[in-house]
């Protein structure tokens, strides 16, 4: 019986994401015919759009409020919403909160943590070194301004440091670099923001130059970068090159075999470092450089799977369990070890808020497919 309901638990699962085949729509369609329980509980889930909505909320921006909608919309009493759950929660179990979705080779789960709200953990953490070699310690709750440690005002408040506009002759450059756990934004003096995510590192000038406004980046961030037709924004990594006029874009170097930029809006042009040719992106695309021989691919893509982390949340679809625990792994500041390599090859769809405790979120994986997440000796030990 438990075989057969994740079997429709994964045909309910592939109609809402519009991957269902005619084949196993036809399977669906008995199921649905077989009893008017059956037909009212599809009918719930799929009747309007903000059924297929809820479901693939991790698409949308907003997915907070959507969800809200959704309950709002199919489980007004909370009473009968738990009834129902409790009911079908072999098929299809959807709280409001944070849903997880966990897809296996056989079965897609849906899970959540509704029960445990926690805050959001963003630590705002970084280390400002200057052009003289001096290393500044940065955190939330800092507010002090700079100006006297650098050649052009610079004022610190909470997660943020701000430059002012200087004189063009200054050659003073910094290095803005986060840790393990850690996040930062930087406002650089032509107005730019560019907000760091963990374990990453920025050089960049105090002041740019009259000709081009160039930084270094090794790791992940997101840009909002200001117009300025006449001197263009350009993202240097060690395998790629960005070239920008006024846009907001997200570029990633922590993949083994890649670096990726992706474009909300605007436009960018993506060089690999062996080649003089330039790749235009539009929005919703996402540019993948080999570190191996520089050839650019370019494909559309949801934009929320690459720059969620910048809200707070983990957005993953058809993922490697290795790669979600890697950037838990970042956020947190802590090891992972597998007692099973084949553990490393589970695959999952959903999303994920940062959360103080991650215990909970370690709970959630633990109850969603048959394996064990521990906490032992401040590292992550996963088994069976």
């Amino acid at each position: 019986m438990k075989d057969y309901n994740n079997e429709i638990a994964r045909l309910l699962a592939a109609y809402l994401l519009g991957t269902i085949s005619k084949e196993e729509e036809e399977k669906l369609q008995k199921w649905i015919n077989a009893k008017k329980e059956n037909q009212v509980f599809f009918k719930s889930i799929s009747s309007t759009n903000r059924s297929r909505e809820k479901f693939t909320i991790y698409r949308s921006a907003n997915w907070k409020k959507a969800l809200q909608r959704f309950e709002d919309t199919y489980y007004p009493s909370k009473k009968r919403f738990i009834y129902k759950i409790a009911r079908y929660a072999a098929i299809f179990i959807i709280f409001i909160g944070v849903v997880l979705i966990f897809q296996t080779r056989e079965n897609t789960i849906l899970k959540n943590l509704s029960s445990l709200k926690p805050s959001p953990r963003i630590i705002s953490q970084a280390t400002l070194t200057l052009s003289n070699g001096q290393h500044i310690t940065l955190s939330s709750n800092d507010s002090l301004p700079l100006q006297n440690l650098v050649d052009v005002k610079v004022n610190q408040k909470k997660n943020q440091l701000k430059y002012n506009k200087g004189k063009q002759s200054s050659k003073a450059r910094n290095t803005l670099r986060t840790p393990r756990g850690g996040e930062y934004q930087v406002i650089l003096e032509d107005g730019t923001l560019i907000h760091l995510n963990a374990a990453t590192e920025l050089k960049y000038p105090v002041v740019f130059d009259s000709l081009k406004r160039e930084v270094y980046l090794s790791g992940e961030a997101w840009f909002e970068v200001q117009k300025d037709m006449t001197r263009p924004f350009i993202v240097k990594t060690d395998h790629a090159k960005i070239l920008v006029h006024g846009t907001k874009f997200n570029v990633n170097t922590f993949g083994e075999e890649e670096v990726q930029t992706v474009l909300l809006e605007g436009s960018v042009g993506i060089q690999g470092n062996t080649s003089t040719t330039e790749y235009f992106l539009k929005p919703s695309q996402l540019a993948s450089v080999s570190k191996n021989n520089g050839e650019v691919k370019i494909k559309e893509v949801d934009l929320l799977l690459y720059t969620g982390w910048k809200d707070g949340l983990l957005v993953f679809s058809n993922e490697r369990l290795e790669a979600i625990m890697d950037k838990i792994a970042m956020w947190y500041d802590i090891d992972i070890f597998y007692s099973n390599e084949t553990l490393k090859n589970y695959r999952f769809s959903g999303y994920l808020e940062k959360y103080d405790n991650i215990e909970i979120i370690l709970k959630a994986i633990s109850e969603s497919v048959e394996i064990n997440c521990m906490l032992k000796d401040g590292a992550i030990i996963i088994s069976q």
